[in-house]
């Protein structure tokens, strides 16, 4: 149960609100305030000097978070592929949410679900002597835009998949070099 200053919330805790939620919270309310500190630097030539004060460094917040999203952005672009691609969303339908939302464990579960999806479809859509393999990069998401909960993965799916031996050797050497840096 959350504790707020040395005792338990009662309310915050019979609203749902997770502890993590909770120090998330507190983290962005304080960034660049006082009481995360802050680092003084000057000029060794002209004596100036100038306060930085410290941020949450919390991918939820709106300073901090935007500068994470920007990053992993540019990370992720730099090792896909130049080629057509198709976007695609999947969604946890709405009588299964609470579920979801109770035991966050099950999310994990949604990666598996879009995979063995993706490998039927892609499988459906070649002769039975093509071995296809779809080639997709997959994003949890667990709210959506008015901040409710829904989680769903989004998808950023190759406009081919790979479907020979050698284009699929080649595709396995490659994701070690390029994916895992």
């Amino acid at each position: 149960m959350p504790k707020t200053d040395g005792v338990y919330d009662y309310e915050v805790y019979r609203k749902g609100l997770r502890p993590a939620i909770m120090k998330a919270i507190n983290f962005i309310i304080l960034c660049e305030q006082h009481d995360l500190g802050h680092s003084l630097y000057e000029c060794p030539h002209c004596q100036n000097f100038t306060f930085v004060w410290h941020t949450c460094k919390s991918r939820f917040c709106n300073k901090c978070g935007i500068r994470y999203a920007r990053q992993l952005s540019d990370s992720i672009s730099s090792k896909l592929f130049d080629c057509p691609h198709r976007h695609g969303v999947f969604t946890v339908p709405e009588p299964l949410r609470p579920y979801f939302q109770k035991d966050r464990s099950l999310l994990h579960e949604l990666f598996g679900a879009v995979e063995d999806t993706l490998h039927y479809v892609i499988r459906k859509a070649g002769t039975k002597q093509d071995e296809l393999i779809p080639c997709a990069v997959l994003t949890l998401h667990t709210f959506g835009r008015p901040l409710n909960w829904i989680p769903h993965i989004t998808m950023i799916l190759c406009g081919f998949p790979f479907k020979n031996s050698y284009s699929i050797g080649w595709l396995r050497s490659w994701i070690p070099l390029n994916l895992r840096k």
